[in-house]
């Protein structure tokens, strides 16, 4: 009987463990899905904002539009650029696997920074 007993308990703990180690393992891929999923997102805010920057210098330099014009032209790129950000983190965030996401450690652009910041460090 103690055979039997050791058997199912040995069986119990070996599939225990194997479920959390594939756990922690699926768990790893996602952080480093997004880690490359936010690396790739902040090098294309970069090119956008150079792009935007590069637009208004021209703009400027060649006279095309008032300044007045520019300013607004400014302010709308500034603001679709935040709402780029707005959602590009909002579609990331919502494809996520739902048992991983109470475990993100970001909900926005500025907190998404910060935790690719910190886990860049972690892997350097």
């Amino acid at each position: 009987m103690i055979f039997f007993s050791g058997i199912v308990l040995g069986t119990c703990f070996g599939i225990a463990y194997s479920v959390i180690n594939n756990s922690s393992g699926n768990l790893e891929a996602a952080r480093i899905a997004d880690l490359y999923c936010l690396k790739l997102l902040s090098v294309s805010l970069e090119e956008a904002n150079y792009i935007k920057h590069t637009k208004h210098k021209m703009m400027k330099k060649f006279k095309t539009h008032s300044p007045e014009h520019i300013k607004l032209l400014k302010t709308q790129d500034d603001y679709n650029v935040g709402k780029w950000k707005k959602e590009a983190i909002e579609r990331l965030l919502s494809r996520h696997p739902k048992s991983y996401k109470s475990l993100v450690g970001y909900h926005d652009w500025d907190s998404a920074v910060r935790w690719l910041n910190k886990e860049t460090k972690k892997n350097i």
